[in-house]
């Protein structure tokens, strides 16, 4: 499903220069938290970096991963 590997391997690949692209994905990161922020139960990530954020190669979508650490609000 992911097939770009992981933001910071993709970056190093490709060599991204378009502000344009660099863009769309914080705009994507930041409506990913705010999902997960504005749950019910909110999530906090709390390991959020480039090694955690998977992009998909054929399309150029982001996807926030390994949750592993993340915390539900109460």
């Amino acid at each position: 499903m992911i097939t770009g590997g992981t933001l910071r391997q993709y970056i190093k690949r490709n060599k991204i220069s378009r502000l344009k692209v660099i863009k769309k994905w914080c705009i994507e990161i930041l409506q990913g938290l705010n999902y997960l922020h504005t749950q019910l139960t909110p999530i906090i990530h709390r390991d959020l970096k480039c090694d955690n954020i998977f992009i998909n190669a054929n399309s150029g979508d982001i996807r926030i991963g390994d949750l592993g650490l993340s915390t539900p609000m109460n």
